[in-house]
């Protein structure tokens, strides 16, 4: 019967032989794929550093920086990790290239010590297409760019303050205070307050906001800004005309160059809190020089001629302001990018392009 059980043996002896090269090839592929998985973890890295330094590069162009624009990028990029790093600048865009030398552990037995990984990331600062940090004001786009084909450093008011601004009418009042034929007053149907707790973005992030959207929430949006995003084309809640108890908290910005909203025309009105939700397109950029509480608006002349008409001049509360000339005045950091390049009068932000 030996002879009968020989292939059996031999049988069972191949497939031993057969499951030890099995065994031999899956450890190969197992330990190939520690060290795929290892390379993977160190590239994702690099590239979250090269998206890193390029962002922050970015951000130095945004607040007229340029000159620090190499050593920011290579800050973050060795902070996460990079070895070497490659910066160019394009405009108002910065692309950066990471460089890592990464060790293998069971690739070595291939030959295979170590592997050369690059990353590569490209960011612009750019006009905003969101935003957050923006006073809670919002100009009247067609006033608004009345104002900018003026040209930058021209100065305007806006009549912020309570009545008697409410009564300024530019067809009886003197609303060229320099003499140059164009109006200098913004008067209160042409801008509004903007209460930011009516974004739903606004939860939880702005430490301004208060129940009620009173004086005190006010003062402190004007005084810190709102942390809420706001996004190009949302309907936010306010209200036009003047308000009080705000001189101070203005005042505290002067010099200061803030970013506003700009809006088109109302979305509609919410009839449970009598206010007037204004459609925000896009934002703009303004230097506040301070509170102006005692401002003179002379009448017009042809408002004192005719039988019956008389005409004292008005005195009214307003926000000084310009539009500044340098580009880099407003910068938000957050928000999306429009991906145009930085105008006078605008808001920019930093995002990637690729």
């Amino acid at each position: 019967m030996t002879p009968l059980l020989s292939p059996l043996r031999e049988d069972r002896g191949a497939t031993m032989v057969y499951l030890a090269v099995i065994m031999v090839v899956l450890l190969g592929f197992m330990a190939l794929a520690i060290d795929l998985s290892s390379l993977y973890a160190q590239r994702r890295q690099l590239q979250n550093a090269a998206t890193a330094a390029a962002l922050a590069a970015a951000g130095q162009l945004c607040q007229g920086r340029p000159q620090v624009i190499q050593s920011t990028a290579q800050r973050f990029a060795r902070a996460n990790g990079a070895d070497q790093i490659r910066v160019r600048r394009y405009g108002w865009r910065v692309w950066v290239e990471t460089t890592r030398t990464a060790p293998t552990y069971f690739a070595q037995a291939l030959g295979f010590t170590q592997v050369t990984l690059t990353a590569r990331a490209e960011a612009a600062c750019s006009t905003a297409r969101e935003a957050c940090g923006l006073w809670p004001l919002a100009m009247n786009i067609r006033n608004w760019n009345a104002l900018a084909q003026l040209g930058c450093g021209k100065t305007f008011y806006i009549a912020a303050g309570e009545e008697p601004a409410d009564q300024l009418d530019c067809r009886i009042y003197q609303c060229d205070l320099d003499g140059d034929g164009e109006d200098d007053i913004v008067p209160g149907d042409a801008f509004a307050w903007l209460d930011f707790s009516s974004q739903a973005s606004a939860r939880n992030l702005d430490p301004c906001l208060r129940p009620g959207w009173g004086t005190g929430e006010l003062r402190c949006q004007l005084e810190a800004g709102a942390n809420t995003p706001i996004s190009a084309a949302a309907c936010i809640e306010g209200t036009s005309g003047g308000r009080g108890g705000v001189a101070r908290s203005v005042n505290t910005q002067a010099g200061e160059s803030v970013a506003i909203g700009l809006y088109d025309y109302p979305c509609n009105r919410n009839w449970r809190t009598s206010r007037t939700r204004f459609h925000v397109i896009t934002f703009g950029c303004i230097t506040v020089l301070g509170w102006e509480q005692n401002l003179v608006i002379p009448c017009r002349d042809d408002a004192r001629r005719g039988p019956g008409r008389t005409c004292r001049p008005l005195r009214i509360q307003a926000i000084a302001a310009r539009i500044p000339c340098n580009v880099t005045a407003c910068f938000s950091t957050c928000g999306g990018i429009t991906g145009k390049p930085p105008q006078v009068g605008g808001v920019n932000a930093v995002g990637l392009t690729r």
